[in-house]
């Protein structure tokens, strides 16, 4: 039970309050979109969907690094070898949400190269 409250906590401080006090704050912005209500479900669900990517993955730290010792024994530096097949596919399908949430909710994110460039940063920060 004291896992979910912590989860809970997380989520709401780092994603879901930033989000509530923006979309209060330019509240009369967009009130003048086409379809408000829409875009302020998806942004939900986009901040959603980035709290639990970012909680199942974790951030790396310096800690990590510490804590661990050689983090280059657990790395495959080959792309697409046999023993990463899987992780990568993976990694491909949980971000895919990621590239198609962020042009669909702000005009824009629309050109392929932000796209590419923030899923890139985002699975660096991962």
């Amino acid at each position: 039970m004291a896992y979910f409250l912590t989860l809970f906590a997380y989520v709401t401080v780092c994603f879901m309050l930033p989000n509530f006090l923006w979309q209060l704050l330019n509240k009369k912005k967009l009130s003048n979109l086409p379809h408000p209500i829409r875009h302020r479900i998806w942004t939900w669900i986009y901040w959603l969907y980035c709290a639990m990517v970012l909680h199942l993955t974790g951030i790396g730290t310096l800690w990590d690094l510490l804590a661990y010792g050689e983090i280059i024994g657990n790395l495959h530096l080959i792309p697409f070898s046999e023993e990463a097949t899987i992780p990568n596919i993976l990694n491909v399908i949980m971000l895919m949400p990621f590239g198609f949430l962020l042009p669909l909710i702000w005009k824009n994110w629309r050109g392929f190269g932000k796209v590419v460039l923030a899923g890139f940063g985002f699975s660096l920060l991962i």
